[in-house]
């Protein structure tokens, strides 16, 4: 035995081993298909009330590079809006033991909306009533206003859906969300650097073979437009390609 020898880390430079997407929205551009570094599309989720915004309100100016917005209109309706990558081309497999989803956002006013981020197996909201499949974040204000870390099998009938509450939604921050898969059915969820943790348990992860893409989303569902500011999204899946 080494003294002072430590576990072992695992090297999430190996290409071979991890794929790492980061996208920090420095571009500027709100065009579809080139927002971001991740070539990013406005996706309208519910009818056509929304727009993707270079700049919105937010707290100071420092500890961030770049962002975009998202903005939900009212219209005729409770609307939501939302960028995506597209194309299902992840299997809900991809995001394995050892993952890491990484998340920034601003949210100025948190009632009569709902806001999601991650994986999801379509372009329709997240609520706790939607059938949607999903692995990532969400805040609802009908539920009680928190952030929560979600899984939705995307059954019909609403969906099944486990959750667990990180903290309650900020108005005056940025909010950095992480949420790691430690196990099969078990992921660590944290907001910024550990300030809130929480563990959620799912038997709800949606089956292997199903298809996904990521998106972040904004619904307003009372008689304002509401937006969602993100600086950062990050993504980081364990492979093996050995």
């Amino acid at each position: 035995m080494i003294v002072g020898a430590s576990r072992a880390r695992p090297d999430r430079t190996d290409l071979r081993r991890w794929v790492n997407l980061w996208d920090d929205f420095a571009t500027g551009n709100i065009e579809d298909g080139e927002i971001g570094d991740l070539g990013w599309a406005a996706q309208a989720v519910d009818g056509n009330n929304g727009s993707i915004l270079r700049t919105v309100p937010v707290p100071g100016t420092g500890n961030k590079f770049g962002s975009i917005g998202v903005r939900a209109g009212v219209g005729a309706g409770a609307g939501a809006y939302g960028i995506s990558t597209g194309g299902e081309y992840f299997d809900s497999a991809d995001f394995a033991v050892g993952s890491i989803l990484t998340i920034r956002t601003y949210v100025a006013d948190a009632t009569a909306m709902t806001w999601w981020a991650g994986f999801t197996g379509h372009a329709d909201p997240v609520n706790t009533t939607d059938a949607t499949k999903f692995i990532g974040f969400r805040s609802q204000a009908s539920v009680d206003g928190n952030v929560y870390g979600v899984i939705k099998d995307g059954t019909a009938g609403g969906g099944a859906e486990d959750t667990a509450s990180l903290m309650a939604q900020d108005t005056t921050n940025w909010v950095t969300y992480t949420m790691e898969r430690t196990a099969a059915l078990t992921f660590k969820l944290s907001a910024n650097n550990g300030a809130s943790t929480a563990t959620l348990t799912t038997t709800n992860y949606p089956a292997t073979g199903s298809t996904m893409h990521l998106m972040i989303g904004m619904q307003a569902t009372g008689a304002a437009d509401r937006d969602l500011e993100i600086d950062l999204f990050g993504l980081r899946c364990s492979l093996d390609r050995r």
